[in-house]
């Protein structure tokens, strides 16, 4: 099998079974409204993931903004990132009280489609 098709089956695995864990394990049952806003953000983080790996790919041109990553990561070390930011950040919405959790994912929404929206702007496409 071609590299290229495994590295394109590994990142569409990654978002599919990311997307299953909206709403495992909870403390308390999520509303539609807090599975909606937690697959929004997962869609925006997974566009921010492949707008970095083009970036990535143009050192040139483009620096990483995110101190942990560095300003040129590599396609690993993006992928580690987004794998634990992605468990991470649906393992915190889980155990935000419920009372806080929309307010969680409002804030978590605005910066991830600050920095979708920057990284269009700025002209980083899409790689997949």
């Amino acid at each position: 099998m071609n590299i290229n098709i495994k590295k394109y089956i590994v990142r569409l695995l990654l978002i599919i079974l990311s997307s299953f864990l909206v709403g495992c394990a909870t403390t308390d049952k999520w509303s539609t409204t807090e599975r909606t806003k937690e697959a929004a953000w997962l869609i925006l983080h997974a566009v921010d993931w492949r707008q970095t790996a083009y970036a990535m790919d143009r050192p040139d041109k483009y620096e990483e903004l995110n101190p942990i990553l560095g300003k040129h990561p590599s396609e690993g070390r993006l992928n580690l990132f987004i794998l634990t930011t992605t468990i991470g950040h649906i393992l915190i919405t889980n155990y935000i009280p419920k009372e806080h959790r929309s307010v969680w994912q409002n804030i978590s929404i605005g910066f991830k489609l600050g920095a979708v929206s920057n990284n269009f702007y700025v002209g980083a496409k899409i790689k997949w």
